[in-house]
């Protein structure tokens, strides 16, 4: 389990501990901040997926540049 598992399962389990106590305001407070944690987790999984399509687009276009300039010389 990662540390951002370990840590949404924590709030999680907090929350539903704050809400059988009826602080239903913390318990929503910590359901917001999960629902953040997992958002900026996705937001950063695809946005590092990303960077990995470009920096193989830009290997496959360096490749193709050097092709051509030993072409032409």
């Amino acid at each position: 389990m990662t540390d951002t598992t370990t840590l949404i399962q924590r709030l999680s389990d907090e929350a539903d501990l704050c809400r059988n106590d009826g602080a239903t305001d913390i318990a929503k407070l910590l359901d917001d901040a999960v629902y953040e944690i997992v958002r900026q987790t996705n937001n950063s999984m695809q946005l590092n997926l990303q960077i990995e399509a470009l920096r193989a687009d830009a290997e496959r276009m360096t490749t193709a540049l050097n092709k051509i300039a030993e072409r032409q010389n």
